[in-house]
């Protein structure tokens, strides 16, 4: 009976050890300060991801506004063009018109034109 108490005694023992030895090292490692720690690192993150979407309204913003002059000016580069073309008709008709004319006829045109 001897032997099985002291089995007993050094099985409790050595279980109140353990116990005493994790205790003791659990409490080296602050829990509240690993959470403290992740909170801010949480809050730090959530600010970021807001300046990143005040940032992404700006820029859509800009995005819009870029794309209501690109529209401005594709009217006018068009309203231009048809200008353009419209210029250069006159200008192949005026220099088919002076090609088709005799060397007189060319003559009198430009003496004309310089007639004070």
């Amino acid at each position: 009976m001897v032997n099985k108490d002291g089995l007993y005694f050094i099985v409790i023992a050595t279980l109140v050890a353990i116990i005493v030895y994790l205790k003791f090292n659990t409490n080296n490692v602050d829990f509240q300060t690993q959470i403290d720690n992740l909170h801010r690192k949480n809050d730090s993150l959530t600010s970021n991801i807001e300046q990143r979407n005040i940032q992404l309204k700006k820029l859509d913003s800009l995005a819009s506004i870029y794309k209501s002059e690109i529209e401005q000016d594709k009217l006018e580069l068009a309203k231009l063009q048809q200008v353009a073309d419209k210029n250069k008709k006159k200008y192949n008709e005026e220099h088919n018109r002076i090609l088709d004319l005799t060397n007189s006829a060319t003559v009198s045109e430009f003496t004309n034109i310089f007639k004070w």
